[in-house]
């Protein structure tokens, strides 16, 4: 199927999402990121950013504080929260915290909210994604390797991820099943910059 994909996937490499919409984000605004946990709910008290630990893409290769999620529509957005289909995550925020297993820094366990927890966060439009993407890693101090993962619980042809460090002003580099691609401004999407090897084999 990936192979198939690749083939396929010769104008932008995600099927949900048109040239020129916006993309969604988690609100990481003082007061938008909280938690629920053994029926208690608890605010982070800071602007915050949640990265996860868990995806269809990057897989065992998620970086050790979890990636950024971005997503396509608000819905899918919606669809990722009200399912947990992040898994364990990270919060990171830019003070200190009171409760356990929020992570400050690198090293921390992620926290897992067991059955009845949920993440409670907030969607953002998002108009132009790398500019957002160079501003959260400013913001909260991201290490050069640190992830995104775009549609992180959709199919793999409609997922891509990249790093933080490839979003500048000439764009952003997407990684995806049909190979690598260039978001440029306006969300528009370059030509295919190069296909993945593995999946020019017949």
């Amino acid at each position: 199927m990936d192979r198939a994909s690749a083939k396929l996937a010769v104008k932008q490499p995600l099927r949900s999402h048109d040239p020129g919409q916006p993309f969604w984000c988690l609100s990481h605004a003082l007061g938008d990121v909280h938690f629920k946990k053994a029926g208690q709910c608890f605010e982070i008290g800071v602007p915050a950013v949640v990265l996860f630990a868990r995806d269809t893409a990057l897989r065992q290769f998620v970086p050790p504080e979890g990636f950024y999620p971005v997503f396509t529509s608000q819905e899918a957005v919606e669809e990722f929260l009200g399912q947990r289909l992040g898994g364990a995550f990270h919060i990171i925020g830019l003070g200190e915290s009171p409760y356990q297993n929020v992570v400050m820094h690198a090293g921390i366990m992620a926290q897992d909210l067991g059955h009845d927890g949920a993440l409670i966060a907030k969607p953002v439009r998002i108009d132009d994604l790398p500019r957002h993407l160079e501003a959260v890693r400013e913001t909260f101090k991201l290490p050069p390797y640190a992830a995104f993962v775009l549609n992180p619980a959709g199919h793999r042809e409609d997922v891509a991820w990249g790093r933080f460090a490839d979003a500048n002003d000439g764009g952003l580099l997407l990684k995806s099943v049909g190979g690598r691609w260039k978001l440029l401004a306006g969300h528009r999407y370059s030509e295919l910059v190069a296909r993945f090897n593995q999946f020019e084999r017949n």
